[in-house]
């Protein structure tokens, strides 16, 4: 067998394995003639690998430490399943920053034809809505629609954003 020399005779083994304290009994060998090993030192070359970095692992760990693009297989379990409610990350997909198209924004206004009072403007800041009434005195609440849209996993998604300004009493 690998890993036994042989010197020119027939010899069998029988490998058993024993536990740590047990009590074993061999024969006694008189000598053994030493044979230095030969040491062989092979030269390797290191080559780079480009780093791909995945969203999530690309397939399924099957041992402990196994690694999958950034990610490592671990020895945590769970007894139940796992619930993070409100996490549609996923399931949605990434969204975008949600777009208002402030030139087509109606009123419920029927004094005008459903149209922004005299000198109020509309601004879109980041993801929010900039309201600004200069000497267009408000009598009474009114509603502003203003068309939105916003992209996710699944495609676009539109609706309408409706903001009620009160009277400053």
């Amino acid at each position: 067998p690998e890993g036994y020399v042989n010197f020119g005779s027939t010899y069998n083994f029988t490998e058993i394995p024993v536990i740590k304290g047990s009590h074993v009994e061999y024969t006694y060998v008189a000598n053994i003639d030493y044979v230095p090993a030969e040491i062989v030192v092979v030269p390797g070359d290191y080559v780079a690998k480009k780093h791909e970095h995945t969203p999530m692992p690309t397939f399924d760990g099957e041992s402990y430490g196994q690694k999958s693009g950034c990610w490592e297989w671990t020895k945590t379990t769970f007894g139940s399943s796992v619930i993070n409610l409100g996490q549609y990350w996923f399931y949605y997909g990434e969204f975008s920053d949600v777009k208002l198209d402030i030139t087509k924004v109606t009123t419920d206004l029927k004094y005008n034809g459903g149209k922004l009072p005299a000198k109020t403007t509309l601004e879109q800041v980041g993801n929010t809505v900039k309201y600004v009434n200069v000497d267009s005195p408000i009598e009474y609440a009114y509603k502003i629609f203003i068309p939105a849209t916003v992209n996710y996993g699944w495609g676009t998604l539109s609706s309408t954003l409706t903001i009620t300004v009160n009277p400053n009493n």
